[in-house]
């Protein structure tokens, strides 16, 4: 049975109504054990990526990305026809396997049953603009905040979504949210406009998430 610990879908930002959900148990025991399964294992392949983003600002005095601490490795399964803010060049054009630069995702690639479908069924989608699952190494210090950012600026309603893997001491900040615990099979809904940044982890060495943004 699905778990709401936190729900506000009446949070205003410049007079904009935002949706903002976070679900326990999101997934059923046994997929969220084939997923973590999957991505301990040595066959799910990761791609390094030194995570560059556009869209990082020092607005609210946190650090930026130029401070990127934590190591960030990624396995791409869907991602627009052109270098976004995660998806780099390199990636686009020589770990192919990893992204899919077409309108519709390449369902039939190893792991989509898995690490995929069980979460975008539950949601009513017009469009998928990117899916990948990310590693964050350990932080052994305690200035381990990422740069505030959004995935995608776009002119109508989309939804960013983040379901955790694994649990850790770390956490996403939520612009009008605050602190994200990040525990295991939990996932965070919310509207892509808020700005957000990864909290790193200081007592594991891998936190793992699947990223996704979709059009509703």
């Amino acid at each position: 049975m699905l778990s709401t610990i936190h729900f506000i879908n009446q949070q205003e930002r410049h007079g904009e109504k935002m949706r903002f959900e976070v679900i326990d148990n999101f997934l059923t025991k046994e997929q969220w054990q084939a997923q973590h399964d999957l991505v301990f294992s040595k066959k799910f392949l990761w791609s390094y990526n030194p995570k560059i983003n556009d869209y990082s600002t020092n607005s609210d005095n946190e650090a930026s990305f130029n401070n990127f601490k934590s190591l960030l490795f990624q396995h791409w399964f869907h991602g627009e026809g052109k270098p976004n803010s995660y998806a780099l060049p390199h990636m686009m054009d020589d770990n192919i396997m990893f992204t899919s630069a077409s309108d519709n995702p390449d369902t039939k690639q190893p792991y989509w049953d898995i690490m995929c479908q069980p979460i975008l069924d539950k949601f009513p989608i017009k469009k998928l603009l990117n899916i990948r699952t990310n590693l964050y190494t350990w932080w052994h210090e305690t200035d381990n905040n990422s740069g505030t950012h959004r995935d995608y600026e776009l002119g109508q309603p989309h939804l960013t979504l983040i379901y955790y893997i694994n649990g850790s001491n770390g956490a996403t900040w939520f612009e009008g949210q605050g602190k994200i615990e990040k525990k295991a099979n939990r996932i965070v809904i919310a509207d892509g406009k808020l700005a957000h940044r990864c909290i790193y982890q200081t007592d594991i060495e891998a936190q793992i998430a699947t990223n996704i943004n979709i059009i509703v």
